[in-house]
């Protein structure tokens, strides 16, 4: 019987490679660092927040998106369908925090995309 992680892992990978086949080098980092900053902005913001402002993004924002909304399979990561009781929304919080832990590991590993670059990307551009 597979666990939650294994479904989670394998399908962040399968992400990452077709990430790393079809997309140019900028779209890859770009796609690596939100990997790395996803975590933090549904921490430092909230996931409804984080899913509001990525649903309206274009190009690899929104493709990341998608990917872990396919990864979760259980909810829509839609602003408009987000729970609205405390609990689930809690629960979907916690899955997708799971989930984004392989994107984190495998744009490092795959993509080669660590968190040092994602820092160094935010000090160049003031942020």
């Amino acid at each position: 019987m597979k666990s939650v992680q294994h479904d989670y892992a394998t399908t962040a990978l399968r992400h990452i490679h077709m990430i790393e086949a079809k997309c140019s080098a900028a779209d890859r980092q770009q796609y690596g660092s939100l990997c790395h900053r996803f975590p933090a902005m549904v921490q430092l913001n909230g996931l409804r927040l984080t899913v509001a402002f990525l649903s309206i993004q274009k190009g690899m924002r929104r493709t990341f998106l998608d990917h872990i909304n396919e990864a979760i399979q259980d909810f829509n990561l839609e602003p408009d369908s987000l729970p609205a009781t405390t609990q689930e929304y809690r629960v979907l919080t916690h899955k997708v925090l799971e989930a984004s832990v392989w994107y984190k590991r495998y744009a490092e590993a795959v993509l080669g995309i660590s968190p040092e670059d994602v820092l160094d990307e935010q000090t160049e551009a003031g942020l």
